[in-house]
């Protein structure tokens, strides 16, 4: 096998969910329910879906809580949280391996 096949080869995602504490599974079941239900707009992503928000700025808290829950036991996602200027609405994108993306959408309840 040459090198350039041996980088293309990755390990399938898996979420490690004993990487929270029983508060921390608490607080994350609460935030991924707060965000799934205030998302204004849910645009699905070649690999990932990205989620729109009106400008409450307590969802940039609650977004940037729960991105550093997700990425605790699912360390395969990238995830950006813009903030657009003016009172414009806020996105969070998820985006990950193809395999991981299934898991986001039952996360999220998409």
């Amino acid at each position: 096998m040459n090198q350039d096949k041996t980088a293309e080869i990755k390990e399938a995602p898996s979420c490690n969910l004993a990487a929270m504490t029983p508060a921390q599974r608490k607080k994350y079941d609460a935030l991924k329910k707060r965000l799934r239900s205030s998302a204004k707009e849910i645009k699905e992503l070649p690999n990932g879906y990205a989620l729109r928000y009106g400008a409450d700025k307590s969802l940039v808290l609650a977004a940037a809580e729960f991105i550093t829950l997700e990425s605790r036991c699912c360390h395969f996602y990238a995830f950006t949280l813009d903030v657009e200027a003016s009172g414009g609405p806020i996105w969070l994108r998820i985006t990950g391996p193809k395999e991981g993306k299934s898991f986001i959408k039952d996360a999220l309840g998409i």
